[in-house]
């Protein structure tokens, strides 16, 4: 019998009143998989990693994570099976310091003491933030911030990230330590992810998969660099001068 998938998704169809956002989306997830989502703005991206997260409810269709059914659970039932949407914008509590938006990641949690290693495990990933612990998280830098919702993610101890819109708004040196420690995760603590950008340029770099999404439909999935190999696709879906760098 074949193993289930890490994440698997069914026909998947998110409405907004009579508007399909995602229409029959079928996607699959192994264990340690990066795999991006892509598409240009208004493609379904976020509507499809939110409902995924449980965060938006769907239309018809199914979510499955190891082969457990996650469809109809709340958003923080989810999180406790082990899926985190780090969701585009970060969405952290600014007036909060940063250890207390760190610690909100362990509100479902009961073991304190592990925790709290897990803060250290955390800002030993994003260094910049340990001298900025007493700070409140509006203060921080974009880049910071962002890898202060990715670390609020990790104290859930979630083993499948969900990261809306990486990149955006940030300094290409930042998101390349951010990509690098993502895949230090994955290779270190088997993490599987999936993240959805604007560009694919960034799944060519790190050689993983692509679904590009169009007018909420999947249209393509297969390997990034297969897929920048092909102009017309480029052309249709990025148009000039956004496709792959």
């Amino acid at each position: 019998m074949t193993a289930p998938a890490h994440l698997e998704v069914s026909d998947l169809t998110v409405r907004y009143g009579p508007l399909s956002a995602v229409r029959n989306a079928t996607l699959r997830l192994e264990e340690r998989e990066m795999v991006f989502v892509a598409g240009p703005n208004g493609a379904g991206k976020s509507t499809l990693l939110r409902a995924i997260a449980g965060v938006i409810p769907t239309a018809r269709g199914s979510v499955h994570l190891r082969g457990r059914r996650l469809t109809g659970l709340s958003a923080d039932r989810i999180v406790g099976a082990g899926v985190n949407l780090v969701p585009e914008g970060r969405e952290i509590f600014g007036a909060l310091s940063v250890v207390e938006n760190l610690m909100l990641g362990t509100y479902l949690r009961r073991d304190r003491a592990a925790a709290r290693e897990d803060l250290d495990w955390v800002l030993d990933l994003f260094p910049a933030l340990r001298p900025r612990l007493g700070d409140s998280a509006g203060l921080l830098s974009g880049g910071q911030q962002q890898m202060l919702a990715i670390g609020r993610a990790l104290m859930t101890r979630a083993d499948l990230l969900i990261i809306d819109e990486l990149s955006l708004g940030l300094a290409p040196m930042i998101v390349e330590q951010i990509y690098e420690t993502l895949l230090r995760l994955r290779k270190e603590r088997g993490l599987t992810f999936l993240i959805a950008e604007q560009s694919f340029a960034r799944a060519v770099d790190v050689d993983a998969r692509l679904i590009l999404l169009n007018t909420g439909s999947i249209v393509r999935d297969g390997r990034a660099r297969d897929l920048a190999r092909d102009e017309a696709l480029e052309q249709s879906y990025f148009g000039m001068g956004q496709g792959v760098a």
